[in-house]
């Protein structure tokens, strides 16, 4: 074997090395551009539940008031206040409590783990480990 030989192995085994390197910060930024674009899509998600949230607490409040006016003055006519405002009460209560359950379950729902990107860094870590044993 000459010294050639030597020079010649070291030279392919750093392309080698610098390929693998090279392809694998590509990937790396292909991760964290998937990364970067699930934690968009739970953001979205996550202001979508909110906003149904705030929507919702608001709707229960403003309905709330409309109809304890307009249904206490009614009702009044046929029973005591006190009973047509605990009735009125209690019905708005209600809706207003299912929309603020509906906008939690979009919260959670939502999931803020990046399950794609993590599932593909897990992937291209053992591809790593394998390419380097």
């Amino acid at each position: 074997m000459s010294p050639n030989d030597d020079g010649e192995a070291e030279s392919q085994l750093f392309k080698l090395l610098r390929a693998l390197f090279d392809d694998a910060g590509t990937l790396l930024l292909q991760q964290l551009s998937l990364l970067r674009a699930d934690l968009g899509e739970a953001a979205n998600r996550l202001l979508a539940g909110s906003l149904m949230l705030v929507v919702g607490v608001e709707l229960g409040v403003v309905s709330a008031l409309i109809l304890l006016a307009a249904a206490i003055v009614s009702l009044a006519a046929i029973m005591p206040w006190w009973l047509a405002c605990l009735l009125v009460g209690g019905i708005v209560g209600a809706a207003a409590v299912l929309l603020i359950a509906l906008g939690r379950r979009a919260i959670v729902r939502a999931g803020l783990v990046p399950r794609r990107a993590w599932s593909s860094l897990r992937e291209t870590g053992d591809w790593l480990e394998d390419e380097l044993t």
